[in-house]
């Protein structure tokens, strides 16, 4: 039960630290260019990109995407 009590004390710091790793994780994402998803790479960045709370089609595509 400690455990718990000292989980729903820091909740304000939990919450400060995830939302810095969502905004990091979007910034990263927003400044690389999309891998192959078939390389390793594209995998890792899969999951940064699921960090990010990035779904679907949520970047926007460049010129040289629009061909």
């Amino acid at each position: 039960m400690d455990i718990i009590e000292r989980i729903w004390e820091a909740r304000d710091l939990i919450i400060q630290i995830a939302g810095m790793g969502v905004i990091a994780a979007s910034m990263l994402i927003a400044g690389t260019n999309t891998p192959d998803p078939n390389s390793t790479l594209g995998r890792v960045y899969k999951l940064v990109e699921w960090a990010a709370l990035n779904f679907g089609k949520a970047k926007d595509k460049g010129p040289e995407d629009q061909a």
